[in-house]
C-alpha cells in the first residue's frame, strides 16, 4: 500500500471524497429502478401518467459505481494503514528495563541484632556464659534476701523471750520465746553474703558493660557498612544511568527517523485501479 513513490494522504483524502460524491450520482437501487410507463388514453387524447424513464447504460453504471468504490476504500484502507503506522511509531516509548549491560544494586545491609542474647550467644565463650549465670543467679537469689534483710532484722528487734497469751479471762499462758538463730553469726553471714553478693555484681556489670561498647561498636561497624553501601550505589547508579542515557539518546533518534520515513511515504495506486485514479484526475480538470 505504501512506497516512497504515489499519492500524499492529502491527495488520496481528496480523491476519496470526490468519488463520494461521483458515487450519489449513481442512484441506481433495485426500489428506484422502473421497469414501467403507463399513458392514459381518453377518447383520443393520451395522457403520461408518470415520470419514468429506462436509465441508459445502467449496467455500466452499477460497474463504474462498483469502481469508484473499490479506489475510495483502497484510498482510505491505505490512509488509515499509514496513521496506524505512524502512531505505533510514536507510541514507541523506551523501556530503561531493557538496557543490557546494567548492574544490579547490591542488597540493602541489615544490622544484626544488638539484644542482649545474640550478644550473649556470639560474643561469650562457653566458660563465660556459665560463669555469667552463675553470677548473675548468686546476685538475683542473694540479693533478694539482703536486700530485704531488714524484714529479719526488725523481727530480731521485737524479739522478746517471755510473752503472756490469755487462754480466758481468768486464766494466762506464759510463753517462753526462743531465737533461732545466733544473733551475731546471722549478721556476719549476712555481711558474707553481701561481699559476695557485691563479687557477683561485678561480674554482671562487667558483661553489661562489654555488651554496650560491643553494641557501639556494632553501630560504628554498621555505619560504615552504610556508607560504603552508598558510595556503591552511588557508583553502580551513575554508570547505569549513563548507559541508559546512551541507549535512549539512540533509541530517540531512530524513533525519530523512523516517523520521518513513514511520514514520507506515499499510497501505491495497484494498476488495476489506475485507470480509475486517471478518470477521477480527469473530471478534476
Amino acid at each position: 500500500m505504501l512506497d516512497k513513490k504515489g499519492l500524499t494522504s492529502s491527495e488520496a483524502s481528496h480523491i476519496a471524497n470526490f468519488l463520494k460524491e461521483q458515487v450519489k450520482k449513481i442512484d441506481i437501487t433495485p426500489q428506484n429502478f422502473k421497469v414501467s410507463t403507463a399513458i392514459g388514453i381518453r377518447g383520443t387524447a393520451e395522457m403520461s401518467l408518470d415520470s419514468n424513464t429506462a436509465i441508459q447504460d445502467w449496467k455500466e453504471l452499477l460497474l463504474k459505481k462498483g469502481e469508484y468504490y473499490s479506489l475510495s476504500a483502497w484510498l482510505k484502507e491505505a490512509i488509515k494503514h499509514k496513521e496506524w503506522l505512524l502512531l505505533d511509531a510514536r507510541t514507541n516509548y523506551f523501556d530503561s528495563s531493557s538496557v543490557t549491560g546494567t548492574k544490579e544494586l547490591p542488597p540493602f545491609p541489615t544490622q544484626k541484632s544488638k539484644e542482649w542474647e545474640n550478644f550473649f550467644r556470639t560474643e561469650l565463650s562457653i566458660k563465660e556464659q556459665a560463669e555469667y549465670l552463675a553470677q548473675e543467679s548468686r546476685a538475683s537469689h542473694v540479693g533478694g534476701f539482703i536486700h530485704n534483710f531488714d524484714t529479719v532484722r526488725q523481727k530480731i528487734d521485737n524479739f522478746v523471750p517471755t510473752s503472756f497469751h490469755a487462754l480466758s479471762e481468768t486464766e494466762t499462758m506464759t510463753v517462753s520465746n526462743t531465737l533461732l538463730y545466733n544473733t551475731e553469726e546471722l549478721y556476719q553471714n549476712v555481711e558474707e553474703l553481701q561481699g559476695i553478693h557485691r563479687e557477683a555484681e561485678k561480674v554482671v556489670n562487667y558483661w553489661k558493660a562489654k555488651h554496650k561498647e560491643w553494641i557501639a561498636d556494632q553501630d560504628r561497624a554498621y555505619q560504615n557498612t552504610l556508607a560504603e553501601y552508598r558510595r556503591n550505589v552511588s557508583t553502580i547508579t551513575a554508570e547505569n544511568n549513563s548507559l541508559i542515557q546512551k541507549e535512549q539518546s539512540e533509541f530517540e533518534k531512530n524513533k525519530t527517523s523512523k516517523i520521518e520515513e513513514i511520514a514520507a511515504l506515499r499510497i501505491v495506486i495497484p494498476i488495476a485501479l489506475q485507470h480509475i485514479l486517471d478518470e477521477a484526475y480527469e473530471k478534476l480538470k
